[in-house]
């Protein structure tokens, strides 16, 4: 479909696509096993309401913008569920639905994103009773009583174990927005059992029944992942295991402690899960102060912080032992352990977490006071690349009014179908100072998507609002506005669309006469601009029709005087690009296919993306893109299942990049389809 744009822009001030502002995480557990934040099960249902909406307050005021909300507990539900019964801590007997009902999950969720805080749904995976409360018929340890080790939880070496807890996941991925799926640190459990049995029948090709036990474990999690995935990509999986992986003194195979190793103990192999990108976050739980014998913050914080695996890394602090433990007298050890994490240093940290909320809400130790000055600062969740890495569109016709001291700004956000497109926040910039930069001084505010903000507080003069994605991208800012006059450049560029696709140029210069020559530029990325013709100056007004102009591109004049160089305002300029194109198979050695297209008269042969071979199993995709730009992708499995989509940037031609979501494909053949624009082709590859 062909657009027509009327271009008459005020001055345009381009700023790098990357944001000034910090990003790091800032989370904090909020438990609801045995009450220890929250519920109280006396309460009625507004007042657990009312009491709910108070900690997250709270937990805002303080800077926190990730929480992770513990919804199963014990192979329970703090939320409706057809799988799990309702959890005793909400209502004070198992199954129970709460009365007046309401869901808490649901009900979180929204209030968490309305202050822009991130909602993961904790899970602890096989718990399943740990304490002597009544259970449920509706319990899976009624129902299913021989999936159950004698200590109470999961037997991890059942398939049909891992198919309970990934019905659970999925059954939460898709009933609810929420951010992310959070696992704790109940693996196999720490006290002793006895799983012969289950060795003799499952061991397979496994000779050492700790491998078996940490492979049991991974087929959950690589299972969980790829359920993710599938629902719905942008949503996380991360797990806070204990905090030592093992003791070594090889940094290699470990930290140089003495603790409880959950590689060993508790047959986790959380460095694996990074390296094959299972998961999306680490967040170890730390729970030492700086000089703990065998278990030092510090060591253990630079170990995990050289063991990301290009992973996101978190480190969780134990707060609840301020003030109570010995080592923990001193009120400033938590905000020293967030400032040692948080360091330049420590490259690969992105966050910390507070466990728990309980130690926030009672101040314990002055801890809602400290936070308040550590994370006084604003900050942007950090991104995922491997999950999205494409910004979404700016936002646009961003127009300002002062009304009785007030500034009310307005703009548009783009319409876009697909859940990684669309834009989930705004962040609005504010200075007194042209241009606006983004940075934590300029920052005013950030909202869920709307297309107003009355900024009462200090009326700027000038400001700027960008989009963000729910994976956190950030988009540029296309335009400055200001209540006032804008500062007015030299030069002014204004264009218009043509009937044949082309386009008229116009630029005003009332001081032609000092102008020794100009150059219209252009730059597909509003970065890189280059000369597309030289002019000499002949009237304050001038024209320029440039034809067949197609995708997005952006313009300005550069005008060269005796004081140096002026530019104009840039212009961008969107032409849809009209292909007709078909698909067609050309046959390839074996184990090799290319996908191509029929060139059209004007056109030679060219296809997106060539050479897609069998792959071994575990490998991620690669594929050689022959094209530049933005190309969404699709994945297929042998049903016709969608497996993994996203969109793919490539910057120049024969850039080889790898297809995210595909270094877990099953055994099988698979097809993969890019489009650019109006353009689509596909091809089918083998995983083996």
């Amino acid at each position: 479909m062909k657009k027509t744009f009327l271009l008459l822009l005020a001055l345009h001030i381009f700023i790098s696509g990357f944001s000034q502002l910090k990003r790091n995480v800032r989370g904090v557990w909020l438990t609801t096993y045995y009450n220890i934040d929250w519920p109280q099960k006396n309460l009625t249902t507004q007042q657990q309401q009312a009491s709910l909406i108070k900690i997250l307050d709270t937990l805002y005021s303080v800077g926190i913008n990730t929480i992770y909300f513990q919804v199963r507990s014990q192979c329970d539900a703090m939320y409706n569920s057809n799988i799990d019964p309702w959890s005793a801590d909400l209502t004070g007997k198992q199954g129970v639905a709460p009365n007046p009902y309401w869901d808490p999950l649901e009900f979180i969720i929204k209030e968490c994103h309305k202050k822009n805080i991130e909602l993961h749904a904790w899970i602890n995976p096989y718990r399943a009773t740990s304490n002597s409360l009544p259970v449920s018929p509706q319990h899976v340890s009624v129902k299913h009583p021989e999936w159950l080790l004698k200590t109470g939880t999961l037997n991890p070496a059942l398939p049909e174990v891992r198919n309970y807890i990934n019905e659970v996941v999925t059954d939460i991925v898709k009933r609810y927005d929420v951010d992310g799926i959070h696992f704790d640190d109940y693996f196999y459990p720490e006290t002793s059992f006895n799983d012969d049995e289950y060795f003799a029948k499952y061991k397979g090709g496994f000779s050492s029944k700790a491998d078996w036990r940490r492979n049991n474990v991974d087929l959950l999690i690589k299972q969980i992942s790829e359920s993710i995935s599938r629902l719905k990509p942008w949503v996380k999986f991360g797990i806070s295991p204990t905090g030592i992986y093992q003791n070594s003194k090889d940094p290699l195979i470990g930290s140089d402690t003495r603790g409880k190793q959950h590689f060993s103990e508790l047959f986790s192999d959380t460095k694996k899960w990074l390296r094959e990108g299972w998961i999306d976050y680490l967040e170890p739980q730390l729970y030492w102060h700086f000089n703990q014998p065998g278990s030092e913050f510090h060591l253990l914080t630079k170990w995990w912080n050289n063991n990301s695996f290009n992973r996101d890394m978190y480190i969780g602090l134990g707060a609840y032992k301020a003030g109570i433990y010995d080592g923990w007298k001193n009120a400033s050890e938590i905000p020293k352990q967030i400032r040692f994490a948080l360091s330049s240093d420590m490259k690969n940290i992105k966050g910390v977490s507070i466990f728990s909320t309980t130690s926030i809400i009672n101040n314990q130790m002055n801890l809602k006071d400290s936070l308040k000055l550590v994370f006084s600062d604003p900050v942007l969740i950090p991104t995922m690349p491997w999950k999205d890495s494409i910004a979404p569109k700016s936002p646009f016709n961003l127009s300002v009014l002062k009304q009785n001291g007030i500034n009310i700004l307005q703009w548009w956000n783009s319409e876009e179908n697909n859940e990684m497109d669309k834009t989930f926040k705004n962040i609005i910039y504010g200075s007194n100072e042209f241009p606006v930069k983004r940075n934590s001084q300029n920052f005013v505010a950030l909202i869920p998507a709307a297309n107003k903000y009355i900024d009462s507080s200090k009326g700027y003069k000038y400001y700027i609002v960008t989009a963000l994605d729910r994976l956190q991208n950030e988009s540029k800012e296309e335009e400055a506005v200001s209540p006032f006059s804008l500062p007015t450049a030299e030069v002014k560029l204004f264009v218009n669309l043509k009937s044949n696709k082309g386009i008229t140029f116009r630029w005003e210069d009332k001081d032609f006469q000092s102008a020794q020559e100009y150059f219209l530029e252009r730059s597909n990325d509003n970065s890189n601009f280059t000369s597309v013709k030289k002019f000499m100056p002949v009237a304050a007004t001038m024209f320029f029709d440039l034809p067949n102009i197609e995708g997005e591109n952006y313009f300005r004049i550069l005008r060269i005087d005796k004081g140096g160089k002026v530019f104009s305002n840039t212009v961008k300029f969107y032409q849809p690009v009209a292909v007709q194109s078909k698909v067609s198979a050309i046959p390839a050695a074996p184990e090799e296919k290319v996908i191509t297209r029929t060139a059209t008269a004007s056109e030679n042969p060219q296809s997106i993306a060539s050479v897609l071979k069998s792959y071994p199993k575990g490998r991620q995709i690669t594929v050689t893109i022959n094209t530049t730009g933005i190309i969404q992708y699709e994945v297929y499995g042998a049903s016709n299942n969608k497996i993994t989509w996203g969109k793919i940037n490539s910057n120049s031609v024969n850039t080889k990049i790898m297809i995210p979501g595909t270094a877990t494909l099953a055994l099988g053949q698979y097809k993969l389809v890019m489009k650019k624009e109006n353009l689509q082709e596909s091809s089918t590859f083998e995983v083996q």
